[in-house]
Protein backbone atom coordinates (compact mmCIF):
# COMPACT_ATOMS: atom_id res chain seq x y z
CA UNK A 1 0.00 0.00 0.00
CA UNK A 2 1.47 3.31 -1.23
CA UNK A 3 1.83 6.31 1.50
CA UNK A 4 -1.90 7.82 -0.60
CA UNK A 5 -3.59 4.63 0.08
CA UNK A 6 -5.47 3.59 3.40
CA UNK A 7 -7.27 0.46 4.79
CA UNK A 8 -11.31 0.88 4.90
CA UNK A 9 -12.74 0.81 8.06
CA UNK A 10 -15.53 -2.01 8.78
CA UNK A 11 -17.91 0.45 8.40
CA UNK A 12 -16.51 1.79 5.22
CA UNK A 13 -16.31 -1.75 3.74
CA UNK A 14 -19.84 -2.34 4.30
CA UNK A 15 -20.67 0.80 2.72
CA UNK A 16 -18.44 -0.23 -0.23
CA UNK A 17 -20.28 -3.44 -0.53
CA UNK A 18 -23.86 -2.26 -0.25
CA UNK A 19 -22.63 0.22 -2.70
CA UNK A 20 -21.15 -2.04 -5.27
CA UNK A 21 -24.73 -4.50 -5.15
CA UNK A 22 -26.42 -1.14 -7.07
CA UNK A 23 -24.02 0.78 -8.58
CA UNK A 24 -26.65 2.98 -10.43
CA UNK A 25 -29.10 3.34 -7.22
CA UNK A 26 -28.21 6.93 -4.98
CA UNK A 27 -29.35 5.05 -1.82
CA UNK A 28 -26.05 6.17 -0.58
CA UNK A 29 -25.89 10.00 -1.74
CA UNK A 30 -26.42 12.60 0.71
CA UNK A 31 -27.54 15.43 -0.62
CA UNK A 32 -28.43 19.12 1.19
CA UNK A 33 -29.08 21.58 -0.24
CA UNK A 34 -29.03 26.04 0.92
CA UNK A 35 -30.46 28.27 -0.38
CA UNK A 36 -29.61 32.32 -0.44
CA UNK A 37 -31.34 35.08 -1.38
CA UNK A 38 -29.43 38.04 -4.05
CA UNK A 39 -27.89 39.50 -3.99
CA UNK A 40 -24.94 37.42 -2.91
CA UNK A 41 -21.55 36.79 -3.64
CA UNK A 42 -21.19 33.95 -5.35
CA UNK A 43 -17.27 33.32 -6.23
CA UNK A 44 -16.73 33.99 -2.27
CA UNK A 45 -19.31 31.16 -2.03
CA UNK A 46 -17.44 29.14 -4.86
CA UNK A 47 -13.93 29.96 -2.99
CA UNK A 48 -15.55 28.74 0.31
CA UNK A 49 -16.93 25.43 -0.40
CA UNK A 50 -13.94 24.59 -2.31
CA UNK A 51 -11.67 25.48 0.69
CA UNK A 52 -13.48 23.18 3.08
CA UNK A 53 -13.01 20.46 0.41
CA UNK A 54 -9.50 21.06 -0.15
CA UNK A 55 -9.08 21.08 3.84
CA UNK A 56 -10.83 17.22 3.42
CA UNK A 57 -8.98 15.53 1.86
CA UNK A 58 -11.28 11.89 2.42
CA UNK A 59 -13.62 13.43 0.14
CA UNK A 60 -11.41 13.93 -2.53
CA UNK A 61 -10.81 10.16 -2.82
CA UNK A 62 -11.73 7.06 -4.41
CA UNK A 63 -12.07 3.21 -3.63
CA UNK A 64 -10.76 0.48 -5.38
CA UNK A 65 -9.29 -3.27 -4.98
CA UNK A 66 -5.27 -4.01 -5.51
CA UNK A 67 -3.77 -6.98 -7.26
CA UNK A 68 -4.65 -9.12 -3.98
CA UNK A 69 -8.49 -7.91 -3.94
CA UNK A 70 -7.89 -5.90 -0.85
CA UNK A 71 -10.12 -2.65 -1.24
CA UNK A 72 -8.43 0.48 0.27
CA UNK A 73 -9.12 4.36 -0.12
CA UNK A 74 -6.89 6.30 -2.49
CA UNK A 75 -6.91 10.80 -1.55
CA UNK A 76 -6.79 12.19 -5.20
CA UNK A 77 -4.51 15.13 -6.07
CA UNK A 78 -7.15 16.93 -8.80
CA UNK A 79 -8.76 19.85 -6.32
CA UNK A 80 -12.43 19.53 -6.63
CA UNK A 81 -13.62 22.25 -8.59
CA UNK A 82 -17.64 23.55 -7.66
CA UNK A 83 -19.48 23.99 -11.09
CA UNK A 84 -21.75 27.13 -11.28
CA UNK A 85 -24.70 26.49 -13.27
CA UNK A 86 -26.86 29.38 -14.51
CA UNK A 87 -30.62 28.82 -14.94
CA UNK A 88 -34.27 29.42 -13.27
CA UNK A 89 -35.33 25.86 -15.25
CA UNK A 90 -32.61 23.44 -13.54
CA UNK A 91 -33.99 20.80 -10.79
CA UNK A 92 -31.46 20.92 -8.36
CA UNK A 93 -32.40 17.23 -7.43
CA UNK A 94 -31.61 15.94 -10.86
CA UNK A 95 -27.96 16.96 -9.88
CA UNK A 96 -27.90 13.68 -7.49
CA UNK A 97 -26.65 11.32 -9.34
CA UNK A 98 -24.54 7.78 -8.37
CA UNK A 99 -21.16 7.72 -7.61
CA UNK A 100 -18.41 6.36 -9.32
CA UNK A 101 -15.99 5.02 -5.99
CA UNK A 102 -13.93 3.45 -8.16
CA UNK A 103 -12.73 6.52 -10.10
CA UNK A 104 -14.21 9.12 -7.10
CA UNK A 105 -14.29 11.60 -5.92
CA UNK A 106 -16.53 11.44 -3.36
CA UNK A 107 -18.45 14.55 -3.22
CA UNK A 108 -19.81 17.32 -5.90
CA UNK A 109 -20.96 20.65 -5.65
CA UNK A 110 -23.24 22.96 -7.47
CA UNK A 111 -23.91 26.88 -7.42
CA UNK A 112 -27.43 27.60 -9.08
CA UNK A 113 -27.40 30.92 -10.01
CA UNK A 114 -31.31 32.50 -10.24
CA UNK A 115 -32.82 35.01 -10.95
CA UNK A 116 -34.06 35.51 -7.44
CA UNK A 117 -31.86 33.43 -5.22
CA UNK A 118 -28.37 30.92 -5.37
CA UNK A 119 -28.68 27.47 -4.36
CA UNK A 120 -25.98 25.59 -2.95
CA UNK A 121 -25.96 21.93 -3.70
CA UNK A 122 -23.72 19.60 -2.15
CA UNK A 123 -23.71 15.92 -2.43
CA UNK A 124 -21.27 13.76 -0.75
CA UNK A 125 -21.47 9.39 -0.70
CA UNK A 126 -21.91 8.11 2.77
CA UNK A 127 -18.59 6.42 2.80
CA UNK A 128 -17.04 9.65 3.40
CA UNK A 129 -19.27 11.45 5.30
CA UNK A 130 -20.20 9.22 8.45
CA UNK A 131 -19.23 9.09 12.03
CA UNK A 132 -15.93 7.10 11.57
CA UNK A 133 -14.24 8.74 7.77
Amino acid sequence: MNEKMYPLSKAEYGVYLGHISDRQGTAYNVPFTLKFRKPFDIPALKSAVETVISNHPNLNSRFAADKKGVISRELLEEPIKVKVITSDETDVISYVKPFDLETGPCVRAYIFDRTDSVELLIDVHNIVFDSVS
